[in-house]
């Protein structure tokens, strides 16, 4: 979904009275899914498609305070086609369990900037080739990532009971422990640490939540 898309959505949402769900005992469940497709032929042809769902789930333990937990399961699919006839495929099958807190600081009646921190656990099953005339190199990465995350953005509550949700940055700290598997031989087995951070702006994703009230 493009970034002009995404904006437009929330300045159409803007002109319906609502107001915001964040107080204590209130209840949230919503979803994401993005949907990616690109192709391109500058040097030869590309085709990439990709697709995840996102469900969570939110508590508000205080006023503009939550507590969320979700999972999250993605399908990528590359394959390029070189002019010399090479081919390379390569499928990524990824899954994510996060639990966090978050807080809610209002910028308008409606509007809010979000912040959340927490732990999460991440696993890619990434599986490729490249053949190239009578040869075929076939391998198979497995990750196991576990960390910290954290990450800011903005809800938008068009009636009392929905939100939108675009997340515009996210960081995070993980150790990751790979195994390599090339050509049917163990090729590299070992265990790292990574800090990224990485503005979303580029390739967002929308979330829509329901908010309601529990019993008190």
């Amino acid at each position: 979904m493009k970034k002009s898309v995404l904006l437009a959505v929330f300045l159409l949402v803007a002109g319906f009275p609502g107001y915001a769900q964040v107080e204590k005992g209130t209840h949230a469940v919503g979803a994401t899914v993005s949907l990616n497709r690109y192709e391109a032929t500058p040097q030869g042809l590309t085709l990439s498609k990709s697709i995840s769902f996102t469900p969570e789930y939110a508590y508000f333990f205080a006023d503009n305070w939550s507590i969320l937990g979700g999972s999250s399961i993605g399908n990528r699919d590359r394959k390029v086609v070189f002019p010399s006839g090479e081919i390379f495929h390569r499928i990524e099958k990824t899954f994510r369990a996060f639990s966090g807190v978050r807080k809610h600081i209002p910028i308008q009646d409606q509007l809010f900037l979000i912040g959340t921190i927490g732990l999460e656990y991440l696993f890619d099953n990434d599986k490729s080739a490249s053949i190239r005339e009578t040869e075929r190199s076939v391998s198979h990465i497995k990750t196991h990532e576990f960390g910290i995350f954290g990450n800011l953005g903005l809800i938008y509550f068009p009636s009392n009971r929905w939100s939108l949700e675009l997340i515009v940055l996210e960081a995070d700290l993980h150790r990751i422990r790979t195994n390599a598997l090339v050509d049917n031989e163990i090729n590299n087995y070992f265990n790292s640490w990574a800090l990224n951070l990485a503005g979303q702006m580029s390739s967002p994703s929308l979330a829509i939540r329901y908010y309601f009230l529990g019993d008190r």
